[in-house]
């Protein structure tokens, strides 16, 4: 977000960015602009080198531009836009040092041709003055506290890269005052009304980046019925919600370059109190576990990439053989963290966790045939010798078919290794020798796209990669993942089908 002084011009500029950079069908038109988000693809699959989407490479790249979802929510920011108008029969510019925009935008195709269609584009501009053209020290003051905010905007698509922008309704973007106060202000008190229609090129090289300039203004942008010009460039983001740093970039391109929106996969989701207020969500409770209700106060909406996550297990055990003899490892709880995204591979979106470390507390190693009551041995952490833990290597987890997850080390080394001492915990027995155990290969779960949060591994379901000292090996645990609010948990995490 700019913070800098920021000259405004027709005081719509960044609804035009928030107007266009939007939603897009589910498939490409032949023609047209359609809005894309710069998303993160499998390594190497990618034309673009930088999460911007704007240096272009040829198969070397981990991003591309993708198409996104109807009725996205965008935000966007601008740097330096200039209106200069006649008021009061003097040449003016007026000046702010802060814009904030929202809105929603559809892709729609007209014959053969895809429009990017903005509704709900509104502008707040804050800390704004005036001044003359020909006097740079002249600050005159704004109504409101120098704050304007437009009225519903509305922008499409054209021919050429344009992208035109006026008002939902009547034809005034905002209306303001010039208060006749400030320094040196000579600027008699008046009221300045904007109307019409003002047109932008999209940058489709710089995908995000929306320009405005005199020269392809157009004609139509009047400001108290007189010509007025405008000059600025807006870059547009997704919304990710009220606080939150913005998205993904997010802009437009020729309809014959977009990735397809994926049709098949799994998208990481949280679960949220709904935007427009009670009644008008799809669950009732804030783990958009319970099935789906006319009037809920919860939704899920998806995560954004890179968002850092925390999850916990109850009671979660691996089976395998040691020295001959079958044993089950169990323990009380687990904890990780780890950052999530999501990337399109092919027309699938898919589900990628890395940097994830599973930290497992209140060990210990039994026979497969002798109850916990009887016997319980302890065990101990190889790297931090430390006994009733077991701490894996960093782990990275991707979502395929059927709604599996397949878990797997992130380098070429085990998943954990750790000591069973032979020492029996009080009232206890230990008839297992010692042994050092290492847990190597893959584990695959099942997202559990009801109860969004969790994921479920269960022996039926671990496949036959995963393995304890050679042989095969299980892994049964239900893991629950939250938003990492600097280790709180915060919403719940999880995944859902992509519709």
């Amino acid at each position: 977000m700019t913070r800098g002084k920021s000259i405004i011009g027709v005081l719509v500029l960044s609804a035009l960015a928030v107007g266009v950079v939007g939603a897009a069908s589910a498939s490409a038109s032949v023609s047209g602009m359609t809005a894309v988000a710069c998303q993160e693809v499998a390594v190497n699959a990618g034309p673009f080198l930088t999460s911007e989407c704007s240096t272009s490479v040829t198969g070397e790249g981990d991003f591309d531009t993708v198409a996104v979802p109807k009725d996205t929510k965008v935000v966007s920011t601008g740097e330096n836009p200039k209106l200069e108008a006649t008021v009061a029969l003097a040449k003016v510019i007026v000046t702010c040092e802060l814009a904030t925009g929202t809105g929603k935008v559809t892709n729609t195709t007209v014959g053969e041709e895809m429009k990017g269609h903005g509704t709900e584009a509104v502008i707040t501009y804050s800390g704004c003055h005036v001044r003359r053209v020909s006097t740079p020290g002249e600050t005159c003051k704004i109504s409101n506290g120098g704050t304007i905010t437009t009225n519903k905007l509305t922008t499409t698509t054209l021919a050429n890269h344009e992208v035109s922008v006026q008002p939902e309704t009547g034809e005034v973007f905002a209306e303001f005052e010039i208060l006749n106060e400030g320094t040196e202000c000579k600027i008699p008190k008046s009221t300045v009304k904007v109307t019409g229609t003002i047109i932008g090129i999209a940058n489709t090289e710089k995908h995000n980046h929306l320009t405005f300039e005199p020269a392809t203004n157009g004609t139509k942008l009047k400001a108290n019925g007189g010509t007025a010009t405008y000059t600025g460039t807006e870059v547009g983001y997704m919304d990710e919600g009220p606080g939150e740093p913005h998205g993904a970039p997010v802009g437009l391109t020729t309809a014959a370059e977009f990735s397809p929106p994926p049709t098949g996969g799994l998208r990481s989701v949280t679960c949220q109190p709904v935007d427009g207020g009670s009644g008008t969500g799809d669950f009732a409770t804030d783990h958009c576990e319970t099935p789906s209700v006319e009037k809920g106060d919860f939704e899920t909406a998806p995560l954004p990439n890179g968002a850092n996550v925390l999850s916990t297990g109850e009671n979660p055990r691996f089976s395998g053989t040691i020295a001959l003899t079958k044993v089950i490892v169990e323990c009380q709880k687990s904890n990780s963290t780890g950052s999530v995204s999501n990337v399109t591979v092919g027309e699938e979106l898919r589900v990628h966790r890395k940097e994830t470390e599973l930290h497992y507390t209140g060990c210990y190693a039994r026979r497969n045939i002798i109850s916990p009551e009887k016997e319980k041995c302890k065990v101990e952490d190889v790297a931090t010798a430390s006994t009733g833990t077991i701490l894996t290597q960093p782990l990275t987890s991707t979502s395929g078919i059927e709604h599996k997850v397949v878990v797997k080390p992130e380098a070429e080394t085990e998943i954990a290794k750790f000591e069973v001492l032979n020492e029996a915990f009080p009232e206890r027995e230990c008839k297992l020798p010692k042994a050092t155990v290492t847990i190597t290969g893959e584990v695959t779960g099942i997202a559990n796209t009801e109860k969004h949060a969790h994921l479920t591994f269960e022996t039926a379901t671990n496949g036959s990669a995963l393995k304890m000292n050679g042989g095969a090996a299980n892994y049964t645990a239900t893991e629950v993942s939250y938003v990492d609010e600097e280790g709180l948990h915060g919403n719940t995490v999880g995944m859902t089908t992509v519709s």
